[in-house]
């Protein structure tokens, strides 16, 4: 018998499509944890947020709760039936602000893995971490210019993103825990391969509205990893389900790195032309557009932008070597998406249209 499987994140960009293809990908219900005091409220707002067949809702369980919360929020008599009733606990929430210092984002980030932690070894459960490639934003700037599965993150590598380096403290305190754990470290999530839909606060919407508003992009020479949202969710549920998952570190971004100026190709063929910059001119256009909400927003997440943009050498994204998720997706049939101009048209006009 198919035991549940608890899900925290559920609401989230990534996380609402992870539970659609578990639910597809295994026949158990999934317990959602979701912020909220009451069932009802809990499900209303996941509900809103999922785009699941009804035929496929009745095996969701709404879970109200927090993971920046002892217990998740539980009473301990719920804490421990929860912890008797699944069999599995995958850990998508996470506050992913990129503007925000690690003290601010460590109650959600931290705190919220060690609890989630006590419920996985409450239940001596596999647990499942998402987690992100950005723990090795600044590798290149520390001697990593090429990084596989088996590389070691480092504070170091992690840069000075707050973001980056709560998801580092994470993972190490879960590997330390030695509970059976499974990481999967996404790259660049972008949008829904059929709608478009993508997380609109996230770095790369917000590159997009700069460039659209500025009517000129940066020429640069940065590539970055990436997926589409339905991408990195199946890869995810795929992987997790393998009889050979615990102990495996995964990275389920595209096979070859996306370089950032096609990016702005895109967006000038869907808009219009724009005009090439270099990165440090573009930059020092934003900062002389007070009046553009585009670049005040863009400009509170540069240290992540520069990255991306490698607005110099050694700020480039070290490169990745993800052959071994690739084989491993490739035995489970989980096809890579078609990142092709209509897809970015698509994720384009969700950005820019009001």
């Amino acid at each position: 018998m198919n035991r549940p499987i608890l899900l925290t994140g559920a609401t989230g960009f990534l996380g609402s499509r992870l539970c659609h293809s578990l639910l597809i990908a295994q026949p158990g219900d999934i317990h959602c944890l979701v912020r909220g005091r009451t069932p009802a409220g809990g499900e209303r707002r996941l509900h809103a947020r999922l785009d699941i067949p009804d035929e496929l809702r009745h095996r969701i369980v709404v879970v109200p709760g927090d993971v920046r919360l002892p217990r998740l929020g539980l009473s301990e008599v719920d804490f421990r039936e929860l912890a008797a009733t699944v069999g599995a606990v995958y850990h998508c929430a996470a506050s992913v602000n990129l503007a925000a210092d690690y003290e601010r984002l460590a109650p959600a980030n931290v705190e919220g893995s060690r609890n989630v932690l006590a419920l996985a070894q409450r239940g001596e459960h596999h647990l499942h971490y998402v987690s992100t490639l950005g723990v090795f934003l600044a590798g290149r700037a520390v001697g990593l210019p090429k990084v596989t599965e088996d590389t070691e993150p480092s504070w170091e590598s992690a840069g000075e993103i707050g973001y980056c380096r709560t998801k580092l403290v994470a993972e190490r305190e879960l590997l330390a825990s030695g509970v059976p754990l499974t990481i999967y470290r996404p790259g660049l999530v972008t949008g829904d391969t059929r709608t478009g839909e993508c997380s609109g606060s996230d770095v790369v919407a917000r590159i997009i509205r700069a460039a659209a508003a500025l009517r000129a992009a940066p020429e640069t020479t940065g590539e970055v990893c990436v997926g589409s949202v339905d991408f990195t969710a199946r890869a995810i549920a795929a992987l997790s389900l393998r009889p050979d998952a615990a102990g495996r570190t995964h990275h389920p971004v595209e096979e070859q790195a996306f370089p950032m100026s096609r990016l702005f190709d895109h967006l000038a063929t869907a808009r219009e032309p724009l005009e090439r910059v270099d990165v440090g001119g573009w930059h020092r256009r934003l900062t002389e557009a007070p009046d553009s909400s585009a670049a005040f927003v863009l400009l509170a997440v540069w240290r992540a932008a520069r990255h991306l943009l490698a607005e110099t050498e050694i700020a480039a994204s070290p490169a990745f070597d993800v052959t071994q998720t690739r084989t491993v997706l490739a035995d489970e049939g989980v096809d890579t998406s078609v990142l092709d101009e209509p897809y970015f048209h698509r994720m384009i006009r969700r950005i820019i249209t009001p």
